[in-house]
C-alpha cells in the first residue's frame, strides 16, 4: 500500500510518503524505492512492515535516516 498521510508532529502538521509492506524482511532495494518516490513527491517517506529490516540494510538506512523512517507494526 502507498499513500500520502498527514500528520501533527512538534513542528506542526507535516506530510509523509506512507508505504505499507506485508514482508519477512525488507530490503536496502524496498528502502531505495521508497527514498526516490518520497524525493519525487518532495517528501520525506515512512516505511511500515510486520518484518524486520535485513542486517546489510541497516547502514543504508541510517545513512539516509533524515529522508526514510522504519517502523515495525504488529498484525
Amino acid at each position: 500500500m502507498i499513500a500520502k498521510i498527514r500528520i501533527d508532529t512538534p513542528l506542526g502538521k507535516q506530510e509523509i510518503y506512507l508505504i505499507a509492506k506485508d514482508k519477512k524482511k525488507v530490503t536496502e532495494d524496498d528502502i531505495t524505492v521508497a527514498l526516490q518516490k518520497a524525493q519525487a513527491e518532495k517528501m520525506t517517506s515512512l516505511i511500515i512492515s510486520p518484518g524486520e529490516i535485513e542486517k546489510k540494510s541497516i547502514p543504508y538506512l541510517k545513512e539516509w535516516r533524515n529522508l526514510v523512517k522504519f517502523e515495525k507494526v504488529n498484525l
